[in-house]
C-alpha cells in the first residue's frame, strides 16, 4: 500500500487549487459529465479525487458511518479493482478500513480492534468487515474513473462542505444582543462555493451555522491585519424588511427637509449580524 507524505499532500492541494483557479467550472465541465473519455486517466478528475480523499481522511468532510462505508468501498474499487474473496478477507478489509476509509468509520474500526476492548469487540469488527465486503462486491465491474466519479458525486450530494477551503480563525459574532463587546472564540470557517460555514464543537457536539452569500450584504477585508468582517441578514429578516426600513428613513428625511445620508443615518444592526474573523495563520 502506498501512503502519501505530508509534503505530497501539500503539493496535491496546491496543484488542485491551481487547477480549479485556472479552469473555471472544472467540476461541471470535466468531472461531472457522462462521457467515455472518463474511462481513461483524466487530470481534472484525478486532482478532484485526490483532494476529496484528503478531506475525508482528515475528517474535514463530516459524514455518517454509512456514507463513509459507501465512499470507502468506491475508493477500494477505484484503487484495487473488483472484489476478490481470496484476497479481500475480513482481516484485509479491517486493515484497509483503518488505513484508508473516511472518518468516522475508520475510527470506529480502530476502536473495535483495540486490545483494550474486550467482550464482543472482535465479533463486532468481523461483522462490520463482512458488511463492507458485501457492499464492495456489489459494485464490482466499475472502471477506475467511473468509481472515482461516483465517489465525487455522492460526496457532493452528502457533504455541504464539498469544495470548501477550511480555516481556523478567531471569531467575534455580534448579533446585537451583547451590552458589551461580544466574546471571542476559536472556530473553523469553511469557505464554500455557495456559502460560508461557521463550525464549532463543544463537548463533542457539532454546531454548524450557514451564511449563504446571497444573504451577505457587506464585507470588508484588512489584508495587512488578516481581518475579514461581513454583515449577514438575520434569519428572521428579509431583504424586503431592510428596503422598507430604508425607504422610511428616506421619507422621514424628506419630510424634515434635509438630505438623507444613508451611511450615517441607517442602522443595519436590527437587521444584520456582524461577524469579525481574524486569521493569524494566513
Amino acid at each position: 500500500a502506498h501512503s502519501m507524505s505530508n509534503d505530497g499532500q501539500a503539493e496535491a492541494r496546491i496543484l488542485f487549487r491551481t487547477w480549479i483557479v485556472a479552469k473555471c467550472g472544472v467540476f461541471e465541465k470535466e468531472v461531472f459529465q457522462d462521457h467515455l473519455k472518463h474511462k481513461s486517466p483524466n487530470s481534472a478528475l484525478h486532482l478532484a479525487y485526490m483532494e476529496a480523499n484528503l478531506m475525508c481522511s482528515t475528517g474535514r468532510y463530516y459524514l455518517s458511518e454509512d456514507e463513509a462505508i459507501m465512499l470507502g468501498c468506491l475508493k477500494m474499487q477505484a484503487e484495487s479493482g473488483d472484489f476478490d474473496n481470496d484476497i479481500h478477507t475480513l482481516e484485509i478489509i479491517q486493515l484497509r478500513v483503518c488505513q484508508t476509509f473516511p472518518r468516522p468509520i475508520s475510527m470506529r474500526m480502530k476502536a473495535l480492534l483495540s486490545p483494550t476492548l474486550g467482550g464482543g469487540a472482535g465479533s463486532a469488527a468481523d461483522e462490520l468487515a463482512s458488511k463492507i465486503q458485501y457492499l464492495y462486491a456489489r459494485i464490482a465491474g466499475k472502471h477506475k474513473a467511473e468509481a472515482q466519479i461516483e465517489f465525487l458525486q455522492l460526496l457532493r450530494t452528502w457533504c455541504p462542505f464539498y469544495g470548501a477551503a477550511f480555516f481556523t480563525v478567531q471569531c467575534q459574532y455580534d448579533d446585537g444582543s451583547f451590552e458589551e463587546e461580544p466574546p471571542v472564540s476559536t472556530i473553523t470557517v469553511a469557505v464554500g462555493p455557495l456559502a460560508l460555514f461557521m463550525i464549532t464543537r463543544h463537548n463533542n457536539e457539532l454546531t454548524i451555522l450557514r451564511h449563504p452569500y446571497k444573504h451577505i450584504v457587506k464585507w470588508v477585508a484588512y489584508r495587512d491585519k488578516h481581518i475579514f468582517s461581513y454583515w449577514t441578514i438575520k434569519q428572521h429578516v428579509s431583504l424586503r424588511d431592510i428596503e422598507s426600513a430604508r425607504q422610511e428613513a428616506i421619507e422621514r428625511a424628506t419630510r424634515e427637509g434635509r438630505e438623507y445620508n444613508e451611511e450615517e443615518e441607517f442602522d443595519a444592526t436590527p437587521y444584520c449580524d456582524c461577524i469579525y474573523l481574524v486569521t493569524p495563520n494566513c
